[in-house]
């Protein structure tokens, strides 16, 4: 489990958004690092980046089910709303690009 936190630090901390999607939300479920999957998975600018490649999309649903399954997903919309607020973008905006 070291490993996956090292290696997630290591593209959190480097490397295009891309390569982030990519990784970080991968790393951080193999090292059961809940907290910072779930602050990941509630980054606006990753959720658009995962939901856009059709193989990440899939990998979506299986992130917050781990999350659920350890009844860490309740306080998401929080993160979500402060990630929106923080990037200028409103929910609603992220809802229609991905319908």
């Amino acid at each position: 489990m070291e490993a996956h936190r090292f290696v997630g630090d290591f593209f959190e901390e480097g490397g295009t958004l891309l390569r982030q999607a990519q990784e970080l939300p991968w790393q951080r479920a193999q090292s059961l690092d809940l907290e910072d999957l779930m602050r990941i998975m509630s980054r606006v600018d990753m959720f658009m980046m995962l939901q856009a490649d059709e193989i990440l999309r899939a990998d979506i649903w299986s992130y917050y089910e781990l999350l659920k399954q350890n009844d860490a997903h309740r306080s998401i919309a929080t993160h979500i709303k402060a990630s929106c607020m923080e990037l200028g973008i409103r929910l609603v905006d992220i809802y229609t690009r991905c319908v």
